[in-house]
């Protein structure tokens, strides 16, 4: 049995314009001396209340084990934004929602493997949300009351077989059902203007098949295919279909472990085939969800740990990706062919120490993460209004643990440097609240943090 539960009460994303057309000057707005400040008539809110229990039980039955995984999830969000990012009254936004999921996962595995291991199971999702985003602006109040069911569930097994020593093969098989019940209803000014009561369902099998080959004791080659599947829904507002997502994936890469454990390395490289590929974006704090007819993944990533002495570890990876659009149009007609997928950096790199010493009958723990990312776009257009610069963030955090781990404190710090980044950057609006795609909006990342944290495990 496991349980965990959160509050948070913080005054959210703040979006700042990078600049002021002489629009907002003769409109009486008040203009930031830089972009560290902000001039808001409206404080940014973003409120997360959540909690969860959740259940692992297994029975041996000799040959075989059944496993039962079980899991309740409640959720509340308030959140409130000045989407024009002005002390002029253009554009608010506030947004509610509840959420209840719940989830039941029966698994039936072998035992007795030799040759042979294999699984089969089922899965059941019941998620009910209610949320209502109300969009205020002057002499005009939109509010998008919505509702939303979710039941799934799946049927899945896998084999893996030893065909001969030091070779398997490995192949799986999952299908799908899932069935959304949508209702909204639009309200303007207090009156109704549009309804809808939409609904759908989609299934989908999505097969696995893979073989890895022991190259050493401590060395596995491995190449795979799989089929995901993502499930189709419904606009904000209007209730219109957006198509499910579909992917192939294709990877093969080595695993290792060396020099008696203490060096491990790992190498991929992968594709991923796209159709119906699901794009979200956010403007004016909205978010809308438009279908990619095909788009491509590849890469390769390592991955590197080392253990010089028992106290010290050191982490280290490595990735390059190339996503891209291959069929795509966007509102007006114009195709994005070739565009790189929002969010999806060329590079990232990332190095980590941590070092352990025994300190007071405890456990003293001190750990540094240096991660770097490349430059990237936010808009599937790449328009380089629109895109972040390459970042650097350093991590650190100093952990002392008692014998009995039965709690921790720690005093950590984030974005040491205080590294000024974009994170998301969207669509503004011009002195008299329209939207402008020439002015834009930016995000930052959070700035340098300290924090004392006290941790109980139960």
């Amino acid at each position: 049995m496991r349980a965990d539960a959160s509050r948070d009460r913080e005054t959210g994303a703040r979006s700042v314009r990078p600049f002021y057309p002489q629009g907002f000057v003769d409109a009486g707005a008040t203009i930031p001396a830089n972009d560290k400040e902000a001039a808001l008539d409206r404080l940014p809110r973003y409120d997360v209340d959540a909690w969860g229990v959740s259940s692992t039980m297994n029975w041996d039955g000799g040959p075989v084990t059944l496993r039962s995984i079980t899991a309740l999830r409640k959720s509340k969000v308030v959140q409130a934004l000045d989407v024009d990012s002005t002390d002029l009254f253009l554009r608010d936004i506030e947004f509610y929602e509840r959420s209840r999921s719940f989830t039941q996962e029966f698994q039936l595995l072998n035992n007795d493997a030799d040759k042979l291991r294999w699984i089969v199971g089922a899965f059941y999702l019941n998620e009910k949300g209610n949320d209502e985003i109300r969009i205020i602006e002057p002499g005009r109040r939109l509010a998008i009351p919505e509702n939303n069911t979710t039941n799934a569930f799946a049927l899945f097994g896998q084999a893996s077989y030893e065909l001969i020593d030091r070779l398997r093969l490995t192949g799986g098989l999952r299908y799908s059902y899932e069935k959304k019940d949508f209702g909204y209803r639009v309200l303007l000014n207090g009156n109704q203007v549009d309804a809808g009561q939409p609904k759908s369902s989609w299934t989908a099998w999505t097969p696995k098949i893979g073989i890895d080959y022991d190259l050493a004791d401590d060395v596995m080659a491995y190449a795979s295919a799989t089929r995901g599947f993502k499930s189709g829904g419904f606009q904000l507002g209007d209730g219109r279909p957006f198509l499910p997502e579909y992917v192939w994936s294709y990877e093969v890469g080595l695993k290792s472990t060396l020099l008696d454990r203490r060096l491990r390395a790992n190498f991929s490289a992968f594709y991923y085939d796209y159709t119906n590929l699901q794009v979200v974006e956010y403007n004016n704090g909205v978010a809308s969800t438009t279908n990619a007819g095909k788009a491509t993944i590849k890469g390769v990533e390592a991955e590197l740990m080392a253990r010089p002495f028992d106290r010290l570890t050191l982490t280290s990876t490595i990735a390059y990706l190339d996503a891209r659009y291959d069929v795509y149009f966007d509102d007006v007609g114009a195709s994005l062919k070739g565009k790189r997928l929002p969010n999806a950096p060329k590079w990232n790199i990332t190095f980590g120490g941590e070092y352990k010493a025994s300190l007071g009958g405890g456990m003293l723990t001190l750990r540094t993460d240096i991660s770097w990312r490349d430059s990237v776009f936010f808009k599937p257009s790449n328009n380089p209004l629109f895109s972040g610069n390459a970042t650097t963030l350093i991590n650190g955090r100093v952990t002392w643990q008692p014998a009995s781990e039965a709690w921790e404190i720690a005093l950590y710090g984030r974005n040491l440097t205080n590294e000024r980044y974009v994170s998301y950057s969207t669509i503004g609006t011009d002195a008299t609240g329209v939207s402008n795609p020439t002015l834009p909006l930016y995000i930052y990342g959070e700035p340098r943090q300290y924090g004392l944290q006290l941790r109980y495990f139960f």
